[in-house]
């Protein structure tokens, strides 16, 4: 289906000046800073102050507006928000904030969607001004930015409430998969430590050092330099922080294939678990195997409770972390515990992907329906 240009500009749509309303000294007002919204066009905090509190010079909106990061990289990652839920009918932000206010003859959750396009970002990208790592987007290029349809009043409504109607989605499932996390972090609390036992093990526990419990290797020999960060390779390429798989190789020589190990960061103790064939980019880390008397599994939980104060820039594992004292169940009751947190973490994963899901549905319906390429019936 082939879009014809419709003429019209987004800057068609809001207003050009956006013009202040009278605020007494005692009235509240939302205070919205940067980092209080998300790279998903949420707001994650408000503060409500009394407008005598406001510093000068920051950015007014009202309710109903839409905020759009102005700086890099802010705008690049999608930092925005429509304001139809704010707490207040007024409010104040940073000074990196675009306020974009719809006219009468626009629906302001559809110029907001407009805003998380990625063609919107990356054209408007290119049109940003300024010094490296202090270009901004101009309001210039905002309010000339082309749309590709000219949508009326009520297509545009309509338009978002099927995008708001996913969005609703969305965060339900967000909601859910934070609710299962604090479950099972209150289950590794509980099974992890042995205030709690699980049915038909009463055997005693015992006290040893994580020494005790693992070997270690260095990763020389797995190391490899040249990595596809864009992941086309067979085999990935990991660290132990949370990036964790940090692109792919298809070199095959000196894969770490005696699995399952935990990859431990030397500097910042962080911890993953890895079943699958692997090699790493760094020397920072241990690659830690399971001895006779331990689950490779349960340790691996067990190190994500343990509590390890970082200080100064220095390698742990050796020095310090193999000689912290835990106290560990029988084998067959760390196998238990280990799998009954696994299937917690396999409930939560298939959340996260279904989530993804979602979100990739929710992408391919903002670029058809904002573009005209699937129109709604009126």
């Amino acid at each position: 289906m082939v879009i014809e240009q419709s003429g019209q500009l987004l800057g068609d749509l809001i207003e050009t000046k956006i013009h202040k309303k009278h605020i007494s000294n005692e009235e509240e007002i939302t205070f919205i800073a940067m980092e209080d919204v998300s790279e998903d066009g949420k707001i994650i905090n408000e503060s409500i102050i009394k407008y005598s509190e406001v510093k000068k010079g920051l950015t007014y909106f009202e309710k109903d507006d839409v905020l759009v990061a102005k700086i890099t990289p802010c705008f690049e990652n999608s930092k925005g928000a429509c304001l139809d839920k704010l707490k207040t009918e007024k409010g104040f932000g940073s000074t990196e904030f675009h306020v974009l206010r719809a006219k009468s003859n626009a629906e302001p959750k559809y110029i907001f969607y407009h805003t998380q396009l990625k063609k919107f970002r990356k054209q408007l990208e290119k049109e940003m001004t300024g010094s490296a790592g202090q270009r901004r987007v101009p309001m210039y290029s905002i309010i000339n930015y082309p749309l590709d349809i000219k949508h009326t009043l009520t297509e545009q409504k309509a338009i978002a409430k099927v995008l708001s109607d996913v969005d609703k989605l969305i965060t339900s499932i967000e909601k859910l998969i934070d609710k299962k996390q604090k479950i099972k972090q209150g289950t590794m609390q509980l099974l992890l430590t042995g205030k709690k036992r699980l049915p038909g093990f009463t055997g005693g526990w015992e006290v040893g050092k994580v020494k005790d419990l693992l070997y270690y290797e260095r990763p020389e020999k797995y190391i490899e330099s040249e990595i596809d960060e864009d992941k086309h390779g067979l085999i990935p390429v990991l660290t132990a922080n949370k990036a964790f798989i940090l692109g792919t190789t298809n070199n095959e020589f000196n894969c770490y294939i005696d699995l399952p190990v935990i990859l431990f960061d030397d500097f910042t103790v962080e911890s993953k678990y890895v079943d699958f064939i692997f090699k790493v980019r760094s020397s920072a880390i241990k690659i830690l195997k399971s001895k006779e008397n331990a689950n490779i599994k349960f340790i691996y939980y067990l190190m994500q409770i343990i509590p390890f104060n970082v200080g100064d820039h220095k390698r742990y594992y050796i020095s310090e972390y193999q000689e912290i004292n835990v106290n560990v169940p029988p084998l067959q009751e760390q196998k238990a515990i280990a799998q009954i947190l696994s299937d917690m973490d396999s409930e939560i994963e298939a959340l996260q992907q279904k989530l993804e899901k979602y979100k990739l549905i929710k992408e391919g319906m903002m670029e058809k329906l904002l573009t005209g390429k699937v129109r709604l019936n009126e």
